[in-house]
């Protein structure tokens, strides 16, 4: 329900601005726009991802009291999150952006560069 305010916020605000020409405020629309960094929306995430790291960890640990052999996945899978969360807060994967874009020269689809060592960090 909060995902869904934030989103339909986001949207009331770029339609206003950019369909019915209102003049919203910069400070408000850096607040709540989805495809900005460092505000509400990208809080929120943060705290939903750091969150379900916490509980995946929780999970771990209860597979290994029990000598799970998926222990070390779980475990996996927090550390995962948990670096999603960092990820999120401090804006790590734009800042791999202009080094891969200028490194590789890339256009086009791949101008978002950051998509590349995402592959690569997934493979």
């Amino acid at each position: 329900m909060i995902m869904t305010a934030l989103a339909s916020i986001s949207f009331a605000t770029l339609a206003a601005r950019h369909q019915l020409g209102y003049n919203v405020p910069t400070w408000l629309f850096r607040r709540v726009n989805l495809d900005e960094e460092a505000n509400i929306p990208t809080w929120f995430a943060t705290c939903l991802l750091f969150s379900a790291a916490g509980l995946i960890f929780l999970i771990a640990r209860a597979k290994q009291l029990l000598q799970d052999r998926f222990t070390l996945y779980w475990y996996g899978l927090s550390l995962t999150f948990l670096h999603l969360s960092v990820d999120e807060v401090a804006s790590l994967h734009e800042m791999a952006m202009a080094p891969t874009r200028t490194l590789l020269e890339l256009r086009g689809p791949l101008y978002a560069a950051w998509v590349i060592p995402a592959m690569a960090a997934l493979a």
